[in-house]
Protein backbone atom coordinates (compact mmCIF):
# COMPACT_ATOMS: atom_id res chain seq x y z
CA UNK A 1 0.00 0.00 0.00
CA UNK A 2 1.39 3.35 -0.83
CA UNK A 3 2.10 5.35 1.98
CA UNK A 4 2.38 8.89 2.78
CA UNK A 5 3.01 8.54 6.70
CA UNK A 6 4.44 12.29 7.41
CA UNK A 7 2.70 15.29 6.46
CA UNK A 8 5.96 16.75 6.60
CA UNK A 9 6.70 14.94 3.09
CA UNK A 10 3.71 16.70 1.55
CA UNK A 11 4.60 19.76 -0.42
CA UNK A 12 2.77 22.43 -2.78
CA UNK A 13 2.64 20.62 -6.13
CA UNK A 14 1.46 21.62 -9.73
CA UNK A 15 1.27 19.63 -12.78
CA UNK A 16 0.98 21.86 -16.13
CA UNK A 17 -0.92 20.52 -19.15
CA UNK A 18 0.27 21.38 -22.42
CA UNK A 19 -3.27 23.42 -23.17
CA UNK A 20 -2.75 26.17 -20.38
CA UNK A 21 -4.42 24.19 -17.62
CA UNK A 22 -2.47 23.86 -14.00
CA UNK A 23 -3.10 21.23 -11.30
CA UNK A 24 -2.34 22.55 -8.14
CA UNK A 25 -2.63 20.36 -4.76
CA UNK A 26 -0.56 19.80 -1.85
CA UNK A 27 0.97 16.18 -1.65
CA UNK A 28 4.05 13.75 -2.90
CA UNK A 29 5.28 12.57 -5.65
CA UNK A 30 5.01 8.71 -6.05
CA UNK A 31 6.40 7.68 -9.07
CA UNK A 32 6.55 7.61 -12.70
CA UNK A 33 6.84 5.10 -15.44
CA UNK A 34 7.30 5.45 -19.27
CA UNK A 35 7.79 3.01 -21.92
CA UNK A 36 9.99 5.67 -24.04
CA UNK A 37 13.12 3.24 -23.99
CA UNK A 38 12.49 -0.02 -25.63
CA UNK A 39 15.26 -2.29 -26.51
CA UNK A 40 15.66 -4.32 -29.59
CA UNK A 41 18.14 -7.10 -31.14
CA UNK A 42 21.30 -7.22 -29.72
CA UNK A 43 20.31 -4.92 -26.58
CA UNK A 44 20.72 -1.67 -29.25
CA UNK A 45 18.26 0.80 -27.82
CA UNK A 46 15.65 2.01 -30.15
CA UNK A 47 13.94 5.14 -30.79
CA UNK A 48 10.45 5.27 -30.05
CA UNK A 49 7.71 7.02 -32.55
CA UNK A 50 5.36 6.75 -29.83
CA UNK A 51 5.44 6.32 -26.22
CA UNK A 52 3.47 6.77 -22.83
CA UNK A 53 4.48 8.42 -19.46
CA UNK A 54 2.71 7.82 -16.24
CA UNK A 55 2.90 9.78 -13.04
CA UNK A 56 1.24 9.20 -9.54
CA UNK A 57 0.72 11.56 -6.67
CA UNK A 58 -1.08 11.29 -3.80
CA UNK A 59 -2.49 14.61 -1.69
CA UNK A 60 -2.51 15.41 1.54
CA UNK A 61 -6.31 14.44 2.17
CA UNK A 62 -5.23 10.44 0.83
CA UNK A 63 -6.74 11.42 -2.71
CA UNK A 64 -4.77 9.91 -6.24
CA UNK A 65 -3.82 12.07 -8.54
CA UNK A 66 -3.05 9.85 -11.93
CA UNK A 67 -1.71 12.11 -14.88
CA UNK A 68 -0.73 10.38 -18.03
CA UNK A 69 1.01 11.46 -21.50
CA UNK A 70 1.02 10.22 -25.17
CA UNK A 71 3.86 11.57 -27.04
CA UNK A 72 4.55 11.37 -31.13
CA UNK A 73 8.59 11.88 -31.98
CA UNK A 74 8.58 14.30 -28.64
CA UNK A 75 5.44 16.44 -28.85
CA UNK A 76 2.56 15.79 -26.32
CA UNK A 77 -0.31 14.89 -28.49
CA UNK A 78 -2.90 14.21 -25.70
CA UNK A 79 -2.60 14.97 -21.86
CA UNK A 80 -4.69 13.92 -19.01
CA UNK A 81 -5.29 13.50 -15.55
CA UNK A 82 -7.79 11.99 -13.20
CA UNK A 83 -8.14 12.24 -9.34
CA UNK A 84 -9.16 9.24 -7.45
CA UNK A 85 -10.76 9.43 -3.93
CA UNK A 86 -9.69 6.42 -2.80
CA UNK A 87 -6.87 3.63 -3.46
CA UNK A 88 -9.41 0.83 -4.70
CA UNK A 89 -10.81 3.73 -6.76
CA UNK A 90 -7.49 4.11 -8.68
CA UNK A 91 -7.17 -0.02 -8.74
CA UNK A 92 -10.85 -0.25 -9.92
CA UNK A 93 -9.45 2.09 -13.13
CA UNK A 94 -6.60 -0.16 -13.50
CA UNK A 95 -8.27 -2.82 -14.22
CA UNK A 96 -10.74 -1.38 -16.32
CA UNK A 97 -8.38 0.06 -18.51
CA UNK A 98 -6.11 -3.05 -18.27
CA UNK A 99 -2.99 -1.73 -19.15
CA UNK A 100 0.20 -3.17 -18.25
CA UNK A 101 2.16 0.61 -17.32
CA UNK A 102 -0.50 1.33 -14.94
CA UNK A 103 -0.59 -2.26 -13.18
CA UNK A 104 3.48 -1.35 -12.82
CA UNK A 105 3.14 2.20 -11.72
CA UNK A 106 0.62 0.98 -9.12
CA UNK A 107 3.66 -2.03 -8.48
CA UNK A 108 6.05 0.66 -7.88
CA UNK A 109 3.92 1.90 -4.87
CA UNK A 110 3.10 -1.33 -3.22
CA UNK A 111 -0.49 -0.70 -4.17
CA UNK A 112 -1.92 -4.27 -4.23
CA UNK A 113 -3.79 -5.18 -7.18
CA UNK A 114 -6.32 -7.58 -6.68
CA UNK A 115 -8.16 -9.13 -9.34
CA UNK A 116 -11.42 -10.83 -7.99
CA UNK A 117 -13.68 -13.58 -10.03
CA UNK A 118 -16.43 -14.80 -9.28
Amino acid sequence: MANVSDESEMKECEIELNDGRIIQFTGKFLTEIDDSKRIGVGGKELESIVWRKYKLYKTISNQYIFYKANYTRSNIDKEKYKSFPTEQELVDYAIKKDETLIFVLLKKTEIPIIIKID
